[in-house]
């Protein structure tokens, strides 16, 4: 993404994904449409998964909304189905990966913005 993708005027900013390049996480794919170098206070990013490593972040609470895809969601050794429409509160510490046969695409959340270095894969996983 550079400067001449982003449209930023009068106190609002627009942002099409087909601008934002995807980049390799432990999820899968991340298109960090809202990056936290912009200093929100937040970062907004469009995540496609299929089988994520185990991690954990220790100052950043995530909330993924499911937009397509099923299979399911760690957290803390506990597992549930995931379905697109669910909404998921991911608090700083909670260890977490989703698992799927094929890509669920989520949209997360993270307060405070995404930093690469508060990304702290599970040993063993």
């Amino acid at each position: 993404m550079n400067e001449s993708d982003i449209q930023t005027t009068n106190g609002y900013t627009i942002r099409h994904i087909s601008e934002v390049s995807p980049v390799l996480c432990p999820c899968g794919w991340s298109q960090r449409i809202i990056p936290a170098s912009e200093n929100r206070g937040y970062s907004f990013h469009v995540t496609t998964i299929r089988n994520a490593k185990l991690h954990y972040h220790e100052r950043t609470q995530e909330v993924y909304y499911i937009l397509n895809g099923t299979g399911t969601i760690e957290l803390n050794e506990a597992v549930f189905p995931v379905t697109p429409g669910m909404t998921i509160t991911i608090e700083a510490g909670t260890r977490h990966r989703i698992q799927a046969d094929s890509e669920i695409q989520t949209i997360v959340l993270a307060i405070p913005g995404f930093d690469p270095s508060d990304e702290f894969l599970v040993p063993g996983d």
